[in-house]
């Protein structure tokens, strides 16, 4: 499934408000991040931004995240709510003075998804928010994981960089896929 925001311009096409900016996949078995660097070359032309993975884990069920401006401070707050598989039921949780923001899980031999707004990027007088919707199956039904993340950046600085990474020394396949998009406002 495609998703196309657009607009219908005077002369009756359509033009693209969510466009892609870049696109990484990783090619080599032991990547533990990928990072989008040079976003202030974007601030003129879009508000917000999207990120989508599609990643698997070398070790197991991995959790991803993020980080803004290669600030690796525990400057970041996030809340979540997940189902686990198995009927397990719902998990939810608040953290503050993280080092990232969580954004979703990765699995062993399988690929984990997520989509993650990040709205009002390049504002310097908000912080950064984000939130992202996340799922993933894995051969055991109780790993398996479906949910949402909601965090923000104690900063107002515009946003230069994002980094994705995997937490706790784990470490993506190669062919997991970041795509970064702007969204215009």
């Amino acid at each position: 499934m495609s998703l196309v925001l657009g607009i219908v311009a005077a002369s009756g096409g359509v033009t693209s408000d969510f466009e892609p900016i870049s696109t990484v996949v990783t090619t080599s078995g032991s990547a533990t991040s990928v990072t989008f660097s040079n976003l202030g070359t974007y601030a003129s032309t879009y508000k917000h931004l999207q990120l989508r993975y599609l990643a698997s884990s070398n070790t197991g069920l991995g959790d991803m995240a993020i980080r803004f401006n290669n600030d690796s401070g525990a400057n970041y707050t996030h809340r979540n709510m997940y189902a686990k598989g198995g009927n397990s039921g719902l998990v939810g949780a608040r953290a503050t003075g993280q080092t990232g923001i969580s954004v979703g899980v990765f699995p062993y031999s399988m690929y984990g998804v997520a989509i993650v707004d990040i709205m009002d990027a390049f504002s310097s007088t908000k912080t950064a928010n984000l939130k992202s919707q996340f799922g993933c199956a894995t051969g055991t039904a109780s790993s398996s994981r479906a949910g949402y993340y909601a965090g923000s950046w104690g900063s107002t600085d515009a946003l230069t960089s994002i980094t994705v990474y995997a937490v706790n020394g784990g470490s993506m396949t190669t062919n997991s896929q970041f795509t970064l998009y702007g969204i215009k406002g």
